[in-house]
């Protein structure tokens, strides 16, 4: 009996056999970002693509009995093994270059092309010349206009490979297919080949354009996001700015009263010591000491001038270190309350370690900084460190490290020595002790 259902079933059976490799090739295409990168490998895929549909349709042309109606079957496997070699290399070329922009490989395309549609004047029998079976050079010589289409970087280029191609295939089939009555036949695979080659480089003209706009307008998102950032951040230091006055002010009015108390305690205890005549050295040396520490804070707190010797290098680093409470600074420079340095070393110390502390404040995102100076072996030694998230030291200095930093404290015969990493970043200052003369 006659089977009606079998046609039904060897249709879904093909179906289910290029239902993997079609999914495969969708969701390769679907992945391909839409950068000018990815439309040069989409290009390169098309033409490859291309290139494996026309070896198939030689193999087909060849196994259904080219060679046998060939008048010279020598020739016609000469050049179908050329083709099938040249083939080879167009698609091991674009395979690895991700790009059908190769205009010296598809010049050798072109030429080997037209040899091959000229070789079927030879092989080729007149009666059948305008067949594709027996005279197969016009189906595998497409891809190669299409390629040209892409490869060079002038359209004329691509015209003139075009005009190469078409007159190749009119000079070895026009005769005889006139002769055999299809001269429409000619004309038609003749004006196809420049058609094709309009058509596809105004598509890949196209599609190229609208990449590098899509390149541009993400460089302009990215460029974006970042101000948008560096927005956020300076609008996030600004509050956290205000939040740092609000509590230095509220800190102000604290220690003005504890102070205040501090120095009527303190002039209660002078009196007193006055009252009952107590004349030990060391306690009014003492007490002296406390109250003259107290009105120089107090004066500080209010903003007044204070006589600190800021021409040590112990004051001019505590003072220096004032503004910087949101830091969360720990000033540890006792050791140089009493070292002099000549004036202009001091003010290139200072700017320099503001310039550190600023850097702190602007990038480090630190809960902790340390400012440390100390003496040994003839020199002093400052170093600010902080908890904060580091920077990669190979990467170029900036203006205020390199000139600032490193260069001031080179012109005074003192070196800087840059430690940095996840866990935070130290910078060590040394030089020499130039003690000034009193």
């Amino acid at each position: 009996m006659h089977d009606v259902n079998a046609p039904r079933r060897s249709v879904a059976s093909l179906s289910a056999v290029l239902r993997t490799p079609v999914r495969s090739v969708k969701a390769k295409v679907q992945s391909l970002a839409a950068t000018t990168a990815g439309a040069h490998i989409g290009g390169a895929a098309g033409i490859i693509g291309l290139r494996v549909v026309a070896v198939v349709q030689l193999a087909g042309a060849l196994l259904g009995g080219s060679l046998s109606h060939a008048r010279n079957p020598i020739i016609a496997g000469l050049l179908a093994s050329l083709f099938l070699i040249q083939s080879v290399v167009v698609v091991a070329v674009l395979w690895r270059r991700r790009s059908p922009v190769q205009p010296g490989l598809c010049l050798l395309d072109v030429i080997i092309t037209a040899v091959v549609l000229l070789g079927q004047i030879s092989y080729a029998p007149p009666e059948t010349s305008y067949s594709t079976w027996d005279a197969w050079g016009y189906g595998v010589s497409n891809p190669t206009v299409l390629f040209a289409a892409m490869a060079f970087p002038k359209v004329g280029q691509a015209i003139i490979a075009a005009f190469v191609i078409t007159a190749a295939y009119v000079v070895s089939i026009g005769p005889p297919a006139i002769q055999q009555g299809h001269p429409t036949t000619v004309f038609t695979n003749a004006s196809g080949y420049l058609f094709n080659t309009l058509v596809c480089r105004f598509v890949w003209s196209y599609l190229v354009r609208l990449a590098r706009e899509a390149d541009a307008a993400r460089g302009l998102a990215a460029e974006a996001a970042r101000r948008e950032e560096r927005s956020k951040a300076s609008t996030e230091q600004e509050v956290l700015a205000a939040r740092a006055d609000a509590v230095r002010a509220h800190d102000k009015v604290r220690y003005q009263f504890m102070l205040h108390d501090t120095t009527g305690l303190m002039e209660t205890m002078r009196r007193e010591i006055e009252r009952h005549k107590i004349d030990d050295p060391a306690v009014l040396d003492s007490l002296a000491r406390i109250r003259a520490l107290t009105l120089q804070f107090r004066a500080l707190l209010d903003g007044e001038d204070s006589d600190a010797d800021t021409s040590a290098l112990g004051g001019r680093l505590r003072a220096l270190g004032l503004p910087f409470g949101d830091l969360n600074l720990v000033t540890n420079v006792d050791t140089v309350d009493d070292l002099k340095l000549p004036g202009q070393q001091l003010d290139l110390i200072e700017s320099a370690v503001r310039t550190l502390l600023n850097n702190v404040r602007r990038h480090a995102r630190a809960t902790q900084t340390v400012l440390h100076a100390t003496t040994f072996e003839g020199q002093w030694e400052i170093s600010v460190r902080d908890d904060g998230q580091g920077w990669d030291t190979s990467q170029p200095l900036g203006w205020g490290l390199k000139e600032q930093v490193i260069g001031a404290m080179a012109r005074i015969g003192a070196e800087v020595a840059i430690e940095s990493g996840p866990e935070g970043t130290a910078v060590q200052i040394r030089g020499p002790l130039n003690v000034e003369e009193s």
